[in-house]
């Protein structure tokens, strides 16, 4: 019993070392979010979105990256949609429907870009 016990606050131990660590993480990431923000907000105002930025004593490269994000499939995309493409497209035939009605979807998706700081590989590693 003394083995389960020790087990026990061993255990404990390690799970409040884990929280511990994901509330510093926690902070850590806000702190990044914060200094991405302002330094994406630079480089968009002074035009230096081709640049790469070589932060030396890291040996690591910095970049500005843009994503485009689409809007997710949902049930309630997906039947305002078809709802939208039938009332469009009633008097067609099913195979204009087969040929049509995925890119009818996919033109129809919201899309928006992200612009994210990347850290690069230094190629002179």
């Amino acid at each position: 019993m003394d083995d389960f016990g020790q087990l026990l606050t061993q255990w404990t131990q390690i799970e409040l070392d884990v929280k511990k660590l994901q509330e510093q993480i926690k902070q850590k990431r806000e702190q990044r979010l914060k200094m991405s923000e302002k330094a994406i907000q630079f480089i968009q105002e002074n035009d230096l979105k081709d640049n790469v930025f070589k932060i030396s004593s890291l040996q690591r490269d910095v970049q500005l990256k843009h994503t485009k994000i689409q809007e997710p499939l949902t049930y309630k995309f997906l039947q305002q949609s078809l709802d939208h493409y039938f009332e469009e497209h009633a008097n067609r035939s099913d195979s204009y429907h087969k040929e049509n009605l995925v890119s009818y979807i996919k033109s129809n998706r919201k899309s928006q870009s992200k612009s994210t700081l990347d850290i690069l590989k230094n190629p002179h590693m």
